[in-house]
């Protein structure tokens, strides 16, 4: 009977693990599970609501809850992800945009500078990127316009 158990909730643990999008070892379609009759778009945009585990390259990846992914190609590689990640309180955004930044060495400023805008009242956007990488960040706090969680990020890697 135990063995069952364990067996039972081996089964759960991994129906229930994140799934893993790893593009450190290849971009290829195959390996994003972008349907064979779909190819000829540029983009291709699947729905998580749940966690997902990205891989970029072998010293950076995202792991955490994501509304959406979308996937760019260029000639049957993946060119472009975007991470539409849940909607956010303007502290959680800050924090949560602030953390992803300093994984690829991303100034941090003007996200300091937009959550002081924030604090005092002002509501807009703002983007942290570096052009200077073989993968390119970009962290986007977008306006979702809803009033408990008024913001979500963008996080997009462009090859």
């Amino acid at each position: 009977m135990a063995s069952v158990g364990c067996v039972g909730w081996f089964m759960i643990h991994r129906a229930t693990q994140a799934p893993v999008v790893d593009l450190s070892v290849s971009r290829n379609l195959d390996g994003v599970g972008w349907p064979p009759e779909e190819r000829r778009e540029a983009i291709w945009t699947r729905r998580y609501n749940g966690r997902l585990i990205v891989r970029f390259d072998p010293n950076h990846t995202f792991e955490g809850a994501v509304v959406w992914a979308s996937f760019r190609q260029s000639n049957g590689v993946i060119s472009c992800v975007e991470l539409a990640l849940p909607d956010q309180s303007a502290k959680d955004a800050f924090e949560t945009s602030v953390r992803l930044a300093k994984q690829w060495n991303v100034s941090t400023e003007p996200l300091e500078k937009w959550y002081e805008r924030d604090l005092a009242g002002q509501h807009d956007v703002v983007a942290a990127r570096r052009n200077d990488l073989p993968n390119q960040p970009s962290i986007e706090i977008r306006s979702s316009f809803q009033r408990q969680k008024p913001y979500w990020i963008l996080y997009s890697v462009y090859w």
